[in-house]
């Protein structure tokens, strides 16, 4: 399945939200997505709503000829909505598969899943 990370009207406050407040994994998840700054990572397990990142994911960086590598911030800081949302749909996701995660500047944009839809 094909989500799209959105803004909702009902997803959870993120003005407050640091890096430093996450898990260890999502943080390190966080630094992934902002080193790759544009592509896609492929095949991330998730347990208990955390990403496993041991082994690290297959990814694969996409840039432009001529485009500057521009740096992302380090240490803490308040995460993008994005990124909250993100680890919001891992949580809902619980124990999965994620298939592929489209990062753009350093954040989720869309990403596929593994789910069983009852019928």
């Amino acid at each position: 399945m094909l989500k799209s990370i959105q803004h909702r009207a009902t997803a959870s406050p993120c003005a407050d939200v640091r890096k430093c407040d996450v898990s260890r994994s999502r943080q390190r998840l966080t630094e992934l997505m902002q080193k790759l700054c544009f592509g896609t990572i492929y095949i991330l397990p998730v347990l208990n709503g955390e990403p496993v990142l041991d082994p690290l994911p297959r990814t694969v960086r996409r840039q432009k000829v001529g485009a500057l590598r521009h740096s992302r911030p380090q240490g803490d800081f308040t995460l993008k909505r994005e990124l909250v949302e993100f680890f919001d749909e891992l949580t809902a996701i619980g124990n999965g598969i994620i298939l592929m995660i489209e990062v753009a500047h350093g954040l989720p944009t869309v990403y596929e899943f593994e789910e069983t839809i009852p019928v």
